[in-house]
């Protein structure tokens, strides 16, 4: 009995032999964990401390450099700008690193420039010279890679002696070339590093490594230099030393440290997700807020869109960018791009996905008052996340809106344009209407004024000259009251014609009857063939008929032949006259159908009129359904084609043209 309970009281001995030497193993393990802790973070912290020296020490010498670079530019332009030194400029005086020279407009490099003409045609330096020609001052860009290796470069614009720098029109026009600068950030560092350390200049995700060595990831500091930030990181850490006693206990601590550390890693690592999304996100309302005065600050697409692209690409890293401003019936048309063209255009989408992977390529419609008016393709560099997408879509917001503002300030234009042709118009059309007024009615005048003061004393020939000279001068007066009556007709277009099946040969040949003796100096050659009803309007048709007719005669001299075809044509029927005349030149043929336009030559001089009856046969045509064409004639002189619709069970007389019918009436039968 005696043994058996010494040997259960060693047991439990033994059992809290084992829990007093693992609490003490436990403490043993915490106080030399804490000892090594301490040492650690002393080592750590001199350690960081040095580092800090070297990048503070760094960073103010990289900052004068870099400033040093940017006087040295102006200063150049401004000398080159001045005149007084032709020569070409140079890098002497400037720290290592920095190579300073000068490019032609033609984009020619001098001797000094580390750029090639192969470099000077990359997107980003083709950019980044057109925007320091416009601005008219200096500008930048972030690290490219050029022939001579990563390069930050810095442009200042060059022109020629008298230009206008107040307009982006003038400083383009008087262009001469650029003062460029390339830095090497990594060679300008090295002079300013102590013995053994090494450091890095980056910006965004290129970087120049001034030194070899590894430095400490958690010790930098950013440089602003001209725009974008240049980050400074420098030194290395030397191991810290720990005792080779601690390193057993340590040992046992593992597991519990692995446990501690998993648990810190995924608390930073939450921490690094929220950091990461709170700076994109205030980089993209940075961007918003860069990008909106950009789009006011002209209606000229052709001044908004580089600017608004360059910083779409920098920020969001797009391989390309393409807009097309929606083109009517024919297509689109591309007016501006930027990159790598997509090899297989997207399909338009009002909203853009929740992601987009690098080499996808989003097509965005953008859209005002639910039409759309232009595409936006975008081709992705790089993956895109949510948030980056919906940022996007705010700025395509600003595109759509620049887009809109340049649509609207060139139809304005166009309507000003418009608007000053037609007064011009009105004006030759009111000289030459009172002009064509008074010499008939003057001449009526005083031939009937000589005959009723004067008959017994004239011979009966002279008095029957006179007659005739009264008659052909009322005859002139009545075509010009014809044309102020058709200039009536032309401004109640809205108005539209009760038309009904009308036989088009039948028409023509009442009209060529009626006006047969006004071609009493022509021979008039009449070839009509039956044709299907065409949609008419009699009084319409007599008129147009009438007006083409006219025109032949007072061109075309005197026993010249004017010939009237009518014809069947595909989907209607044909009205044809062609005369002997000088002809319509290639230059007034877009022209002579418009109101008041009378063309140019000796044959126009010499005859009357003010310019409106071809106006109102183009204008009763269409209202018909119908196209008026003007073309050489076989034997030379003019031909006017006329194509009519042929009539249709569809087609018929409109209800309440009553109105539209006598005003017709009145213009083509007076």
């Amino acid at each position: 009995m005696g043994e058996a309970t010494g040997t259960g009281g060693r047991a439990g001995r033994t059992a809290a032999d084992w829990i007093l030497a693992t609490v003490a193993g436990l403490v043993v393990f915490a106080l030399a964990a804490a000892l090594a802790q301490r040492d650690r973070a002393l080592a750590l912290s001199r350690a960081e401390a040095d580092d800090w020296a070297v990048v503070n020490d760094l960073t103010v010498a990289v900052h004068i450099d870099l400033e040093a670079a940017v006087d040295a530019v102006a200063a150049a332009a401004a000398t080159v700008n001045a005149g007084a030194s032709p020569a070409p400029v140079s890098s002497a005086g400037l720290g290592p690193g920095a190579v300073l020279g000068r490019v032609q407009a033609d984009r020619a490099p001098d001797g000094q420039v580390e750029l090639t003409r192969a470099d000077l045609r990359l997107p980003e330096l083709v950019a980044l010279l057109a925007r320091a020609t416009d601005s008219g001052q200096q500008a930048s860009s972030t690290p490219i890679r050029v022939s001579a290796g990563l390069r930050a470069v810095l442009v200042a614009p060059l022109y020629h002696r008298g230009t206008d720098t107040t307009s982006v029109a003038g400083r383009r026009q008087g262009a001469a070339g650029w003062v460029v600068a390339t830095l090497d950030l990594g060679a300008m560092a090295v002079p300013h590093l102590p013995e053994g350390a090494g450091a890095v200049l980056s910006v965004g995700d290129r970087s120049f490594v001034a030194a070899p060595g590894a430095p400490h990831a958690d010790v930098g500091k950013p440089v602003d230099f001209h725009g974008y930030l240049v980050d400074i990181r420098a030194g290395a850490l030397d191991a810290a030393p720990v005792g080779a006693s601690t390193w057993l206990i340590l040992g046992g601590g593992l597991v519990l440290a692995a446990a501690i550390a998993a648990r810190v890693l995924v608390l930073r690592g939450r921490l690094h997700q929220q950091r990461t999304a709170l700076d994109r996100g205030e980089a993209q309302a940075r961007l918003i807020a860069e990008v909106a005065p950009v789009v006011q600050q002209s209606l000229d697409l052709a001044d908004v869109l580089p600017a608004i692209a360059v910083q779409l690409r920098d920020h969001f890293g797009l391989a390309g960018i393409r807009l097309a401003i929606q083109g009517g019936p024919g297509g689109d048309v591309e007016v501006f791009g930027l990159g790598t063209r997509p090899s297989q255009p997207g399909v338009p989408v009002l909203v853009p996905p929740d992601s987009l992977d690098r080499g996808e390529v989003l097509a965005l419609a953008l859209q005002r008052g639910g039409r759309s008016i232009a595409r936006l393709e975008l081709l992705a560099g790089r993956d895109l996340h949510e948030e980056e997408l919906r940022s996007l879509r705010v700025l395509t917001e600003l595109v759509t809106a620049a887009v809109v503002n340049a649509n609207l300030y060139a139809s304005q234009q166009d309507a000003v344009r418009r608007l000053r042709d037609l007064d011009a118009l009105k004006t030759v059309f009111l000289s030459t209407a009172s002009h064509e007024l008074r010499t008939p009615a003057t001449a009526i005048g005083g031939f009937a004024s000589l005959l009723e003061q004067r008959w017994d004393s004239f011979p009966e020939t002279r008095r029957r000259e006179m007659v005739e000279r009264i008659a052909a001068n009322a005859r002139s007066l009545s075509a010009v009251v014809e044309d102020l009556l058709d200039f009536s007709l032309l401004d109640r277009r809205e108005q539209p014609l009760p038309t009904t099946p009308t036989d088009l040969a039948a028409t023509a040949r009442g009209v060529v009857e009626r006006l047969a003796l006004l071609f009493s100096d022509h021979h008039l050659e009449v070839q009509v063939s039956p044709t299907p009803p065409v949609v008419g309007e009699h009084n319409a048709l007599e008129r147009v008929v009438t007006n083409l007719l006219t025109n032949a005669a007072k061109f075309s001299p005197s026993g010249t032949t004017v010939t009237v075809e009518v014809a069947p044509a595909e989907g209607g029927g044909r009205l044809v006259v062609s005369d002997q005349g000088p002809g319509v030149p290639e230059e007034d043929r877009a022209r002579i159908f418009t109101r008041f336009y009378r063309g140019s030559g000796q044959a126009v001089v010499q005859t009357r009129g003010v310019g409106i009856g071809l106006s109102v046969v183009t204008e009763l045509v269409a209202r018909l359904g119908g196209h008026v064409v003007v073309d050489d004639a076989p034997g030379g002189g003019a031909r006017f084609e006329v194509w009519l619709p042929a009539w249709g069970p569809s087609d018929g007389h409109l209800d309440g043209d009553v109105v539209a019918e006598e005003e017709v009436h009145r213009a083509t039968t007076s």
